[in-house]
């Protein structure tokens, strides 16, 4: 039985407090109405929330200019970071000193993993591939990165069949990421750039002539051709980038309305 507006807003009360991610229905409401907020301002029509709104625009902003950043080194946004979180990552100098600075956080927060495992494995659009996340998840704790980084591949590859923009005939994540969607606004637009940035590095072209990449290449690995040397740090740059992925999903693979009506109570 779905809620009524009082029961929604206290369930949203709630997870607030419990620090639980917020329904994705609650999501996607709260990204429509930002940004029918953000054409009012922008079309000059007077509005109590003016000055909020231009903070989350810039904010965003900033968000979009750091997923570049991270993304070229191999990382999506995290999902559980805030805009200055994600900002101050960006900042991070150095050869792989990123990795470094990703697997102390986690190593000092293991909730945030454990957040992202949770979260991921009940996402509808990882429905296809549960059984392997799950599988991938419990073997992390295990420490069996080499099988684990290899699976992870694979579930971010199909999830990138989901995207609108996929060619059918395309047997490459990549195409799917050529054009941004013209509704990717805001918060959305900003892990879409993740997400893509992310794909053209990781799944980039890597010719076996030459050296091993300095990232993580899925062709390398699932081609054979590199050591299987990978480990925890690579375990957590997919999880976390399949964690963001799906995150984007829900913005344009719907739940059908049984589901969303379950969510919701």
């Amino acid at each position: 039985m779905a809620l009524n507006l009082g029961q929604q807003n206290r369930l949203i009360q709630l997870k607030r407090k419990r620090g639980e991610r917020l329904p994705a229905w609650y999501q996607q409401e709260m990204s429509e109405l930002i940004a029918k907020l953000m054409e009012a301002v922008a079309a000059g029509k007077p509005s109590p929330f003016a000055g909020m709104i231009r903070r989350v625009r810039n904010g965003c902003a900033d968000t979009e200019r750091a997923a570049i950043v991270l993304g070229c080194q191999g990382w999506t946004i995290p999902m559980w970071a805030t805009h200055g979180q994600i900002k101050a990552l960006s900042a991070v100098q150095g050869d792989r000193a990123l990795d470094r600075a990703m697997a102390r956080r986690y190593a000092r927060h293991p909730q945030l993993l454990e957040r992202i495992h949770g979260e991921t494995a009940a996402a509808y659009v990882i429905r296809k591939w549960r059984p392997l996340f799950r599988q991938a998840a419990f073997l992390s704790g295990q420490k069996q990165y080499l099988v684990v980084v290899p699976s992870l591949l694979l579930i971010f590859e199909g999830l990138s069949t989901l995207l609108p923009t996929m060619p059918s005939t395309s047997s490459s994540p990549k195409p799917a990421f050529r054009e941004l969607p013209a509704d990717a606004r805001g918060i959305i637009r900003a892990e879409w750039v993740s997400v893509s940035t992310f794909c053209m590095k990781v799944f980039g072209r890597a010719p076996f002539d030459e050296a091993y990449p300095a990232v993580l290449n899925r062709h390398w690995v699932l081609h054979g051709r590199a050591a299987p040397r990978w480990g925890a740090v690579d375990s957590l740059r997919l999880f976390q980038a399949i964690h963001t992925f799906t995150c984007l999903l829900q913005h344009f693979v719907r739940e059908p309305e049984k589901a969303l009506v379950s969510n919701r109570t």
